[in-house]
């Protein structure tokens, strides 16, 4: 085997390598993407229960709010109607 012929195997040898290292690191990121697109589902269906809870407490929060305040502006009417009276 000539110098010329060990140094193209070699050159060969290298490019399998790339190619092998290539292909590694497609599947590593492919496997990578996999997991985290998994991962964003399960976030995003938490963000979508915390948005159902928050939107329920706000409704609750605005309408006990709205009836004290209801409540209060019927016991203020009554105070000062009996005081004119």
């Amino acid at each position: 085997m000539t110098p010329q012929d060990q140094i193209n195997d070699a050159q060969g040898l290298t490019n399998d390598i790339r190619v092998y290292e290539t292909k590694l690191l497609r599947q590593q990121v492919e496997q990578l993407r996999e997991r985290y697109e998994e991962k964003v589902e399960v976030l995003e269906r938490e963000i979508a229960a915390l948005k159902k809870d928050r939107d329920s407490a706000l409704k609750w929060g605005l309408l006990t709010l709205g009836a004290a305040v209801l409540g209060m502006a019927a016991w203020i009417f009554k105070l000062i109607t009996r005081n004119i009276a």
